[in-house]
């Protein structure tokens, strides 16, 4: 049986996706259909397959094709295409698959973002949680053919695992990451910095018993071994009884020890194994590409070149200074999300546990040093300490009502953008 907050949860979701159904379909009839706007195979749910949707239905359908104009598709990382293909054989239907796929780990993510959420803050800021990030202005990508939701939920549930110390769950989920989104790569670094924060090597500062009990054992240990600083000032039968507690001492310690030895051992390892889903990852390129860092080159081909993070604000400032209101309106939007995301990256290293600032920044460098902002406030979704952070700030109703407004309207228009395939339409 379901528990309740399981159930919460997906009312809440149930709700926001037919939300976003209706403004798509609304959109739909409305609106004119854009340039960029493609009929795909799955027409029932062709709005949700538009941009990145067609090259991933395109693999599933038909492999690693390359592209009229000579582009690979190889940047399209496989884990996502192969369930769509999997699924879509069973049911005869690839786009339908894929929008389900997506929809499934959409609320598996706000699953387990909630509980985590709850675990670090309350029940009241999980809730909070759940909806700033399906409200969020891009949270249309949850249901579109599109990585972010798979990505998120297997990212959020590794970490929920890490926290709860359930290590061997999280590392195996983080296996599957780099296959997903190519920051996955980073993840192994995010559980070591969990790893380290919960034996106050990093992060935490020990507590008194924590320090007293790593220098001199449990009470009884020290009692026995306390009592025999008198051994030789005994007679022989009171010395043969020290001596005899001496040996109980030392047996319990090494009982304990290696109990402790054992459960440190299986942990460690369990954390070790995170780097396996990286050196697989390197594998599958080098089988594919011919080489090692192959998915670099081809991100070279789609045009995105790893430069400094002032060249993507340079490139921002140029579209809003002279490239037309559309692209400036665009940008601005973008400069606004950078600025959240900075923020609560600032909030996360100096008010949370040091993990959820390492993971903040490994998930999102990648997008900074790309030459561009063009889809940061996309590739934002995954980084969801910053929406736990925004409903820990938003304490008045007031501002969080406010926010919640805002940030729905957004939603509304840039969903009927994304459906209808046009920017023109609703910024020109």
């Amino acid at each position: 049986m379901l528990d309740y907050e399981f159930r919460g949860v997906a009312k809440l979701f149930l709700v926001n996706r037919f939300f976003l159904l209706a403004v798509s379909l609304i959109a739909l009839s409305v609106l004119p259909l854009g340039a960029g706007f493609k009929i795909n195979t799955a027409s029932s749910i062709n709005p949700w397959t538009q941009w990145d949707g067609e090259a991933y239905l395109t693999i599933a359908e038909k492999g690693y094709v390359t592209l009229a104009d000579g582009r690979s598709l190889y940047n399209f990382l496989p884990l996502y295409p192969v369930l769509i293909r999997a699924a879509g054989l069973l049911i005869n239907n690839f786009g339908l698959a894929a929008f389900l796929i997506s929809n499934a780990f959409a609320l598996i993510a706000s699953y387990f973002l909630f509980l985590l959420t709850k675990h670090e803050f309350g029940e009241a800021a999980a809730k909070k949680t759940i909806v700033l990030l399906l409200f969020f202005p891009t949270a249309f990508f949850f249901s579109a053919v599109y990585t972010e939701s798979m990505f998120l939920a297997l990212a959020v549930a590794s970490f929920y695992y890490a926290r709860k110390g359930d290590w061997a769950k999280a590392s195996v989920l983080t296996w599957f990451l780099p296959f997903i989104r190519i920051v996955g790569l980073f993840m192994w670094i995010v559980l070591v910095a969990e790893y380290l924060s919960q034996n106050h090597i990093v992060g935490n500062k020990p507590t008194a018993k924590a320090v007293s009990l790593s220098t001199i054992g449990s009470k009884r240990h020290w009692y026995f071994t306390r009592k025999t600083l008198g051994v030789f000032l005994c007679s022989r039968s009171e010395a043969s009884a020290c001596i005899t507690r001496l040996k109980s001492c030392v047996f319990n310690v090494f009982e304990d020890n290696k109990i402790k030895l054992t459960r440190l051992t299986m942990r460690e390892l369990a954390l070790s194994s995170t780097i396996i889903g990286v050196v697989l990852f390197f594998v599958y390129s080098y089988f594919t590409t011919g080489t090692l860092f192959g998915y670099a080159n081809q991100q070279n081909l789609w045009s995105r070149t790893v430069s400094s993070p002032h060249v993507a604000l340079m490139n921002a400032m140029e579209l809003i200074l002279f490239r037309g209101p559309v692209l400036a309106a665009y940008s601005l939007w973008n400069l606004s999300v950078l600025a959240f995301f900075i923020s609560t990256l600032y909030y996360a290293f100096v008010h949370m546990r040091k993990s959820y600032g390492v993971y903040m920044f490994l998930m999102m460098i990648l997008p900074l040093l790309s030459s561009t902002l063009e889809g940061f406030s996309r590739f934002i979704l995954i980084c969801f300490p910053s929406f736990m952070i925004a409903a820990k700030v938003l304490k008045e109703k007031s501002h969080f009502y406010t926010v919640l407004v805002v940030s729905a309207f957004l939603l509304i228009v840039l969903t009927a953008r994304f459906v209808t395939g046009s920017v023109e339409t609703l910024f020109g």
